[in-house]
């Protein structure tokens, strides 16, 4: 067959265009065009067997990445020191704007040397490597999520619409495989609800008593260089009967333990 040079060209810009089209244009990391597994279950340790399971079939091949918190990935020591995760996620956003964490900084420079795309690695996997590398499992992981074949996370980051959109997970056009499912309704009750105990209540209206007292004597709690807060002790009072009036609504439900409460749908 003899293809004349119009053809030819045709040809090779169709080339052209396929092979551009299969990088991103920012980054140059390979796009995301085929479906993706996201394989879901409820614990990590769970994910952490599948994993296993994983490396001994013949689709070891496949490229993997898996999603964790701070709390299981993050190798910085001063980040695990802090009690809270919202002051693990506070100081590690701090560090990463400041570029200040030797281990994010290295997260760019050393990961594709290293190859991890390559490897198949569980949690544990991951912060062996960070450690002996020197680089973030925590950011290590969410690079190697774009151009995975399987990316296994826990429920939570599913069914969070923050979660998904913090991590970048899209669901159109990929397959999901919830592992146990039969979790999944208890999951999303939980997920989608709020648990108010009376002794949280008793707490909110000491503290606004407190409050009050203060603005009683011509102080005022929320003043600040650039603070607006427009709070009166009228409001204040307002507040705490409301809470007064939740609280004798918690009093009144009848429950088998010892400390009353409240479970409220979102």
């Amino acid at each position: 067959m003899v293809r004349n040079s119009l053809e030819e060209t045709t040809l090779s810009h169709e080339l052209f265009h396929s092979v551009r089209a299969a990088f991103d244009v920012n980054t140059g990391i390979p796009s995301r065009e085929s479906t993706q597994i996201i394989f879901s279950s409820r614990t990590h340790s769970q994910l952490t067997q599948v994993i296993k399971e994983l490396k001994n079939t013949q689709y070891r091949w496949a490229k993997v990445a898996v999603l964790g918190s701070r709390d299981q990935l993050c190798i910085n020591p001063e980040v695990q020191s802090e009690k809270s995760n919202a002051g693990k996620v506070h100081m590690c956003r701090a560090k990463v704007q400041s570029r200040t964490c030797v281990f994010y900084n290295n997260v760019e420079k050393r990961v594709q040397d290293l190859r991890w795309e390559d490897r198949i690695m569980d949690i544990e996997d991951l912060v062996k490597e960070g450690r002996k590398n020197i680089v973030c499992p925590y950011y290590a992981s969410k690079n190697l999520r774009p151009t995975a074949d399987i990316v296994f996370m826990p429920y939570n980051y599913l069914l969070d619409p923050k979660a998904r959109k913090s991590h970048n997970i899209e669901l159109k056009g990929n397959v999901v495989i919830f592992d146990e499912a039969h979790n999944l309704e208890k999951m999303c009750e939980e997920s989608a609800s709020v648990t108010l105990r009376n002794s949280d209540v008793a707490l909110c209206i000491e503290e606004i008593t407190q409050i009050t007292e203060y603005m009683s004597g011509g102080g005022n709690p929320f003043s600040g260089p650039t603070s607006e807060v427009d709070f009166s002790i009228e409001d204040a009072a307002v507040l705490k009967a409301m809470m007064l009036k939740l609280e004798e609504v918690l009093d009144e439900i009848s429950v088998s333990n010892k400390d009353s409460q409240l479970n409220i749908a979102k």
